[in-house]
């Protein structure tokens, strides 16, 4: 019996070891493919981190632009201490974010395992290996919603375990992000509800009363500095026509993950002979605010996903332990293999066009947008110019794509693009401004005060053409030794 033991555990070790390298692969790649972190939220985010850790201790909120003032304050917490401990602030926008999804997978798997069981736990790490949702979610930089969910996990864990723990990762989930908060609130009532029935109110549904409450009462207390904000989400939040926010439409993930998201339905049912429990009723609010389109809603389909893995790896298990049928296993292991051909296309959807072809022409029919850097390496570069000049100078990005890069890289200055940030006019000013006459631009220029500088890209001369050669010829924009950059003339200004 001691040796049998011993042999499972080395092969559970091996197993884990395995899929960890194949989670790094599948994260940390590009590391190595890019000189620029992907998307646009990593200048945001830079610009949070930098800001946030001027005060401290991470309780108190430094001077920064409205906006940033409606983030949550959880993630900021922890990355104020890490940045005070002499961490570079780059690095949670690079290397650290690449592990923070393996990190998630590996808090997941843990849970599900005391949850279910070690091989279900083992198998869960597999799905999220499998899982393309959570690979989108790491490639648009969802540090809030990542990290949250790694709140959530372990606060369903310790609930179950009736630990005071729950208490604090529950707060902090609340904390870290508006919409999982908001997920985990409705998910923890109805589990009070739940497991009032099942107990008939007896000791245990105490001492879960007793865990619930004050995660929810101090997860709220971080949101005071932003409650009208708050209040303003709330109002929108069971609207019909609410905002789907940046994410595939289910649509696809229906497409590239259906084999994984079948898995975990056959699991989600299978498991309930052992009970429901709050992973059940967690999968099921995920799903209400999908299909009831909550605000936000394509987002909520990550939480789906993720709390849909566990069940994933229960219904395999499940095939190699409760049914010991060859063709079934052969079925699940043929599943499990088409699904990460559909992984690997949604990796790489522009390289593998025989994959394409296998996967009967799903590029075509339902395209995954391949998430690549929004600036090029020599942009990237040329933004460092920018930090020299005084930082009263307002720099206006000339698309809204650029925009973000100099707010994270240039936080001390006054930055402002089409419709975002410090915008000092409304759209019909920057119509004026980027394709009018001279003397449009002029007078619209009239409005800011200070020194201005004007930074180009080749997206800006691409995007606008002919007008963009008029524009340069503006004489109130005047050359720099930065070939990205150009001087707005005081006297075409309010100075």
């Amino acid at each position: 019996m001691r040796l049998t033991r011993f042999s499972e555990d080395r092969w559970y070790i091996v197993g884990y070891v395995v899929l960890i390298l194949l989670l790094l692969a599948k994260y940390a790649w590009t590391l190595f493919a890019f000189e620029v972190p992907l998307g646009f939220d990593p200048g945001i985010y830079r610009y949070l981190f930098v800001k946030h850790t001027t005060a401290f201790p991470p309780f108190s909120i430094a001077p920064m632009d409205g906006w940033a003032l409606e983030h949550p304050l959880g993630l900021f917490f922890f990355s104020t201490i890490l940045l005070r401990l002499g961490l570079p602030v780059d690095a949670l926008v690079g290397w650290v974010w690449n592990l923070v999804p393996i990190a998630t997978a590996l808090v997941l798997a843990f849970t599900a395992g005391r949850s279910y069981g070690r091989l279900v736990g083992f198998l869960t790490l597999l799905m999220a290996l499998l899982s393309v949702a959570q690979y989108e979610g790491f490639l648009l930089m969802y540090w809030k919603t990542a990290l949250a969910l790694i709140f959530v996990a372990l606060t369903f864990h310790f609930i179950e375990e009736h630990s005071f723990a729950a208490i604090l990762f529950g707060m902090f989930a609340f904390a870290t992000h508006h919409q999982t908060g908001f997920l985990l609130g409705l998910i923890v009532l109805t589990w009070l509800v739940v497991d009032y029935f099942k107990t008939e109110g007896g000791p245990g549904f105490r001492k879960i009363l007793l865990l619930v409450v004050p995660a929810l009462i101090l997860g709220a207390l971080w949101y005071v500095p932003m409650w009208d904000v708050v209040l303003q989400h709330l109002s929108m939040i069971f609207q019909g026509n609410a905002v789907p926010g940046t994410f595939p439409p289910p649509s696809v993930f229906l497409v590239y993950s259906g084999l994984l998201l079948l898995l975990g339905v056959i699991g989600f049912i299978l498991s309930m002979d052992e009970g429901i429990s709050i992973w059940h009723v967690a999968a099921l609010w995920a799903l209400i605010a999908v299909a009831a389109k909550f605000l936000f809603y394509r987002r909520f389909f990550l939480h789906l996903d993720f709390f849909l893995l566990p069940f994933a790896g229960y219904a395999v298990a499940q095939a190699w332990t409760r049914w010991k049928s060859w063709a079934l296993q052969s079925l699940v292991c043929v599943l499990l293999l088409v699904q990460a051909l559909f992984t690997l296309q949604a990796i790489a959807p522009n390289q593998l066009d025989l994959l394409c072809l296998l996967s009967f022409q799903i590029c075509e029919q339902y395209p995954l947008e391949e998430i690549r850097p929004t600036i090029d390496s020599e942009t990237f570069r040329r933004i460092a110019d920018a930090a020299a000049l005084p930082e009263a100078t307002l720099i206006l990005a000339l698309e809204p794509e650029t925009a973000p890069w100099l707010r994270g890289y240039l936080p001390n200055h006054r930055i402002a693009g089409p419709g975002v940030f410090e915008s000092p006019w409304d759209y019909g000013e920057w119509e004026k401004f980027l394709l009018g006459t001279q003397a449009e631009r002029r007078n619209v220029l009239r409005s800011v005060s200070g020194p201005a500088a004007v930074f180009l890209t080749d997206r800006f001369s691409a995007r606008y053409g002919e007008n963009a050669e008029r524009f340069l010829e503006d004489p109130c924009l005047q050359k720099t030794d930065s070939p990205s950059l150009l001087a707005v003339s005081p006297s075409c200004t309010a100075l």
